[in-house]
């Protein structure tokens, strides 16, 4: 009997359920309920459970064996104005950015700064001299183009390959409330990790003292072309007023000689005080042109930062997530095979004698000359 209906009142209630799930009771029905539904990944327990634990007991496995270093620092541009730096720190707070007040480049600069192609080139294409275990003597010479092992059509293709490969182990996070940058270095040896991680930062200040050095040498030729015409029109004032005085020696007892001295003489002062600012300027933009001195603060250094991280806690939860949707794939799957192998006998009898036949040519012991001899 197959059918539900012609089986008698007294049956068993367990027969009657089988007979009821079976897939050709199903046949004439194409509503799945959801308790039909549910019993499938029940009736597979096994694969539910066994799925889950084992790619959990992977993805453990695999983040404790290639677990990479991690070195981290953390810098602040430096504030040329402190007052002003307190403002523009408050207006931060309230969402307002006037960062440029204080002669400070944007922390945003900074994050495109870390990620651009040139900076990028110079890490992967410097050689890190690093010892293989912290306090060891033993020691690697290699670029990070080479510790990666690309193969590119040229040079530059392997730069770029390798700059790929950098940019997934290279965190820049940005704090624009406390107007800091934190750079965060992925590697397979500590030490390597944190030189990375010192180079990034020596490649930001060295751009930031080159550009103020660049500036400053624009400011100095442009001071020193305007210097000279001040200086011309200084003397053309100094000229006038020399003038005046020579022709007019008693011009203090007319009011309208002594109003063209005090034209003349506030002209002079005027000229004198327009020099003097661009003498000052002039000088500062000399010294600038030549300092080297850091214009960036470094809050956390990155020598000793350097710390393993295994995950085995998110790798757990992520194994276990990914093992229990899999589980149920393989319950449908396996319970789709079983209908087909009760619907269509022939097919999958045809179906298991060719996998048979195609596992025994392709058995380990075949490929390996191990044929076993008949008797």
């Amino acid at each position: 009997m197959s059918d539900r209906g012609e089986l008698p009142l007294d049956t068993d209630p367990e027969l009657l359920m089988q007979v009821a799930s079976s897939p050709s009771a199903r046949q004439g029905t194409e509503l799945f309920t959801l308790a039909a539904l549910c019993s499938i990944p029940l009736r597979h327990m096994r694969v539910m459970i066994v799925t889950p634990i084992s790619i959990a007991i992977f993805l453990v496995t695999l983040g404790v064996g290639f677990a990479r270093y991690t070195a981290e620092s953390q810098f602040t541009p430096a504030t040329s104005s402190p007052s002003l730096g307190g403002i523009a720190g408050v207006a931060a707070q309230l969402g307002v950015n006037v960062r440029n007040l204080t002669g400070q480049q944007s922390v945003d600069l900074y994050a495109s700064l870390l990620q651009s192609r040139d900076l990028m080139s110079k890490s992967v294409t410097t050689v890190y001299r690093f010892p293989t275990e912290r306090g060891g003597r033993d020691t690697i010479a290699a670029s990070l183009l080479q510790l990666y092992d690309v193969n590119g059509k040229s040079h530059e293709d392997s730069v770029l390959r390798a700059i790929e490969k950098f940019k997934n182990r290279l965190t820049v996070d940005v704090d624009e409330t406390a107007n800091t940058v934190t750079i965060k270095v992925e590697a397979d040896w500590p030490t390597l990790a944190e030189q990375i991680d010192r180079l990034l930062l020596d490649q930001v200040n060295r751009f930031n003292v080159e550009q103020l050095q660049s500036q400053a040498s624009v400011e100095r030729a442009f001071i020193e072309g305007r210097m000279s015409q001040a200086q011309s029109e200084l003397d053309s004032a100094e000229v006038r007023l020399r003038r005046f005085l020579e022709a007019n020696k008693t011009y203090q007892s007319s009011p309208r000689l002594l109003f063209e001295q005090q034209r003349l003489q506030a002209r002079l002062d005027l000229r004198q005080q327009v020099y003097t600012t661009l003498a000052q300027s002039y000088e500062e933009a000399r010294i600038a042109e030549v300092r080297g001195t850091p214009v960036i603060t470094i809050i956390d250094a990155p020598e000793g930062s350097a710390v393993r991280h295994r995950h085995i806690v998110r790798n757990s939860i992520l194994g276990l997530f990914v093992g229990i949707i899999l589980g149920i794939a393989l319950a449908f799957g396996m319970e789709h095979v079983q209908e087909e192998k009760l619907r269509n006998p022939d097919e999958y009898l045809e179906f298991a004698r060719l996998r048979r036949a195609v596992w025994q040519r392709i058995a380990p012991r075949r490929l390996l000359g191990r044929v076993p001899r008949n008797r």
